[in-house]
C-alpha cells in the first residue's frame, strides 16, 4: 500500500497564523490610536461617499478612536477564535481518516462537526480520539465571549450566562517579577521605559503563569484591554501545542508514522 505523507506543520500553522495576525493587526490598530497626530477618519481618499462630517472637535475625534480601539481588540478576538475552530477541523479530519471508521456512531457525528462551536468541537475530539487541551474550558469561555460580540455587540444577554448570572472569561496570564529585598513580589507591568528599569540591588526576574478572570453582568459590554487579547493570544498558542501534542500520542497508537523534519546542519 502506498504511503501517503500529511504535513502537520502546515495544519499547525493556521491557529499559529491566525495568533500572528492578531497580534500583528493589533499593533497596526493601536499604533494608530496611540498616535495623537493621527486624526484622517474619512472616506474621501478613497470613497465619494461621507457618511460622517469632516473636521469635528477633537473631543469627538478622541472618542472616535477609543471605540476603534475596543473594536480592533473585538476583531482580534474573532480572529482568534475562527482561526482555531478551522484548526481543529483540519484536526478531526486527519483523526477520522486515520480512525479508518473504527469507531461506532462517528459517521452521524462527522456531519454536523463542521457546523459546531468550539465547546462541541473540542468536545468530540476528546471523547473520540484523546485529542485535547489542559485549558479547553477557557477556550469555551473565550468563544462564548466572540459569540456576544458578533450577534450583541458585546452587551450581555441572559443567553451569554455561563457562571453564577455572569459572562466569565478567563485565560492564562504571564506575570513577570521579581522579589525585593523583604522578600516579597515586586510585579513588572507593561509599558516598560525604552531605557529599562532600575533597581536598588541585583535581582533575579522571574515569570509564572496566573489565570485571569473578567466578568460581565447583564447589559454590561464586554470590554477587553489590548494587554488582555495579548494574553488571549497566548493562551491560544497554548492550546494550539496541547491539542497538536495529543494528536500525535494518538496517531502514534494508530500505528502512524511520524517523521520529524531533520535539522539543518548548523556546524559549517
Amino acid at each position: 500500500m502506498d504511503s501517503i505523507l500529511i504535513d502537520l506543520d502546515k495544519i499547525k500553522n493556521i491557529s499559529l497564523s491566525g495568533i500572528r495576525r492578531t497580534a500583528v493587526f493589533l499593533g497596526f490598530g493601536l499604533n494608530s490610536v496611540n498616535d495623537e497626530t493621527f486624526k484622517d477618519y474619512n472616506l474621501t481618499k478613497v470613497s465619494f461617499l461621507e457618511f460622517v462630517p469632516p473636521n469635528l472637535n477633537e473631543n469627538t475625534i478622541k472618542h472616535f478612536k477609543e471605540e476603534y480601539g475596543h473594536w480592533i481588540v473585538a476583531n482580534g478576538l474573532r480572529e482568534l477564535t475562527e482561526t482555531f475552530s478551522i484548526f481543529l477541523d483540519k484536526v478531526w479530519g486527519i483523526c477520522d481518516f486515520i480512525n479508518k471508521d473504527t469507531i461506532p456512531n462517528l459517521k452521524k457525528i462527522k456531519k454536523n462537526y463542521h457546523h459546531q462551536g468550539i465547546e462541541t468541537k473540542l468536545e468530540y475530539l476528546e471523547e473520540y480520539f484523546g485529542v485535547t487541551s489542559s485549558i479547553n474550558q477557557y477556550l469555551t469561555e473565550i468563544n462564548e465571549a466572540r459569540n456576544c460580540y458578533t450577534h450583541r455587540r458585546g452587551i450581555v444577554g441572559n443567553r451569554d450566562f455561563n457562571f453564577e448570572k455572569h459572562l466569565r472569561i478567563r485565560w492564562l496570564g504571564i506575570d513577570i517579577y521579581t522579589l525585593n529585598e523583604k522578600g516579597d513580589n515586586e510585579f513588572i507591568r507593561p509599558p516598560i521605559p525604552e531605557k529599562g528599569l532600575s533597581f536598588p540591588s541585583e535581582r533575579h526576574i522571574h515569570t509564572t503563569t496566573s489565570t485571569r478572570e473578567l466578568l460581565f453582568e447583564l447589559g454590561s459590554q464586554i470590554r477587553l484591554s489590548p494587554c488582555d487579547l495579548a494574553e488571549i493570544c497566548s493562551t491560544f498558542a497554548k492550546a494550539t501545542n496541547d491539542v497538536f501534542s495529543s494528536f500525535i500520542t494518538f496517531a502514534k497508537t494508530q500505528g502512524v508514522n511520524i517523521l520529524e523534519k531533520s535539522s539543518e546542519n548548523n556546524s559549517q
